[in-house]
């Protein structure tokens, strides 16, 4: 959902109980480079850090093991990738789009890189995935990073 007027999206939140006890995130390596199926995924920063409130400029590059750049995205839920971010707080979420219009034909095909702007709420580390289609199953590359205040 989408309020006016600033145009954030909002979730809803709800807890579910389970038969075992989560595990805190030990894990908060910064990754800017995970390699997922063969393929290589990398997050290229406009700017040094990410600050809370400050929209900031990335890339998502995809490559293949000898450099290539991968162009045999498809589309899914109208765009080549997503990227969603969870913070350590437990609460905060980011979900972006890539840059333009949306994708609506099924057998367009993306890469090897794509435009987004990450706006964050709340500093801390944020586990972030890339998921992204290809040969009709969704791909999800892992990536840390840090958020400054």
């Amino acid at each position: 959902m989408r309020p006016y007027p600033l145009g954030l999206q909002e979730y809803a939140m709800t807890d579910i109980p389970a038969a075992t006890t989560g595990e805190p995130l030990t894990n908060r390596t910064v990754n800017f480079k995970p390699t997922v199926d063969g393929l290589n995924y990398e997050l290229i920063l406009a700017q040094k850090t990410i600050q809370v409130g400050r929209p900031a400029l990335a890339r998502l590059r995809i490559t293949t093991a000898d450099g290539n750049g991968f162009t045999q995205l498809e589309p899914l839920m109208a765009t080549f990738a997503h990227l969603v971010g969870f913070n350590q707080d437990y609460k905060t979420v980011i979900h972006m789009h890539p840059k333009g219009a949306p994708v609506l034909d099924p057998a367009a095909r993306g890469g090897p890189e794509l435009g987004f702007q990450i706006y964050a709420l709340q500093p801390g580390f944020v586990r972030l995935f890339a998921q992204v289609q290809i040969e009709g199953r969704s791909r999800f590359a892992p990536f840390g990073l840090q958020i400054a205040p």
